[in-house]
């Protein structure tokens, strides 16, 4: 289309028209700013909102799987609990890990429950480990003072730490 068209001839065309003597109209080029560009805009911040809300998830994703792991919970639970829930459960990962946190991080929980049992077996052996018999007999002897047990109880219990000797 060359210029000098009728002004129908120019809105077929489908472009922005303009004339000088209000006779002849010439269509101009479209510059990009008008319906045509809002498309183009919208469709740039469709995209971007995606590819931000999938990075987003990624990250969530991953700190819940990091935090899950760091408190010997089941990776799985935390990945589905994220996906399912959006941030409550990244926060529910997050509080269970915290108080799976007061033990040592990467510890499991078979290793926690055999260290348990070691500590209490040691316990047991302080408890039941024989103190001097000098010791054994000031104790037993402040307890008849107090009045804690009578003297019949002391001269029983006096005779059976001296017959360990």
């Amino acid at each position: 289309m060359a210029g000098g068209e009728s002004f129908e001839d120019c809105i077929e065309f489908g472009a922005t028209c303009t004339s000088t003597d209000g006779v002849n109209w010439t269509p101009e080029p479209n510059t990009g700013f008008g319906a045509d560009s809002f498309d183009g805009i919208f469709v740039f911040f469709f995209i971007v909102a995606a590819i931000a809300g999938v990075v987003g998830l990624a990250v969530r994703l991953s700190m819940a799987r990091k935090m899950a792991d760091d408190a010997g919970l089941d990776k799985g639970h935390a990945t589905a609990m994220t996906l399912l829930t959006g941030d409550e459960g990244l926060s529910a990962t997050y509080l269970a890990s915290s108080l799976r946190q007061s033990r040592d991080p990467g510890e499991r929980d078979s290793e926690r429950d055999s260290e348990k049992d070691t500590d209490k077996a040691k316990d047991k052996e302080a408890v039941e480990a024989p103190q001097p018999i000098a010791d054994r007999l000031r104790a037993l002897e402040r307890l008849r003072d107090e009045g804690l047990i009578t003297t019949g109880e002391y001269d029983e219990r006096r005779t059976r730490i001296l017959d360990d000797l």
